[in-house]
């Protein structure tokens, strides 16, 4: 099987949310060419309990991108979502959840203030909530991770 050479044409920003961490991006493209991009943003940080999936479309070949569409919104921290697009054209996203017991969440806390918040967003998750996107085994000082696909028959539209 023969290499193909690749070219890097561009590199650039194609999404910031200021002042908020975005991490762990997945591309794919659709049939009818369109550029999807998924990733965990509205993050205080790389730890942080505030992770949502996000999607972002280019229909220009990545020259512009639009806003980002929240994709979920689960109570604990939505990370590393990935996309793939099936041949019949269903946009499978993947993720996964966690949730931690310890201080990890604080460590990188700038001020009292800071700390309070957190603390006060770590305490409004519900065991309930944590059982049904986590689950309640606690390994290394975290609660298991929860692993979730959500899939669209619409481009995106609804998922």
């Amino acid at each position: 099987m023969a290499k193909q050479a690749l070219k890097i044409l561009d590199s650039k920003v194609i999404c910031r949310q200021p002042g908020r961490y975005i991490g762990w991006p997945t591309i794919a493209k659709t049939a009818k060419g369109e550029l999807l991009a998924v990733f965990s943003g509205d993050r205080d940080a790389h730890v942080c309990p505030c992770g949502k999936t996000f999607l972002i479309r280019s229909r220009d070949k990545g020259t512009t991108w639009s806003a980002p569409e929240l994709i979920n919104d689960t109570p604990l921290d939505d990370r590393d979502t990935g996309i793939c697009i099936a041949a019949d054209g269903t946009l499978v996203v993947s993720w996964f959840t966690s949730h931690y017991t310890d201080e990890s969440y604080l460590a990188r806390c700038t001020s009292e203030a800071d700390k309070k918040q957190r603390r006060k967003l770590l305490a409004g998750i519900k065991k309930d909530e944590i059982k049904q996107w986590g689950g309640l085994e606690i390994l290394d000082n975290r609660y298991e991770c929860g692993h979730w696909i959500r899939r669209s028959l619409d481009n995106g539209k609804t998922w």
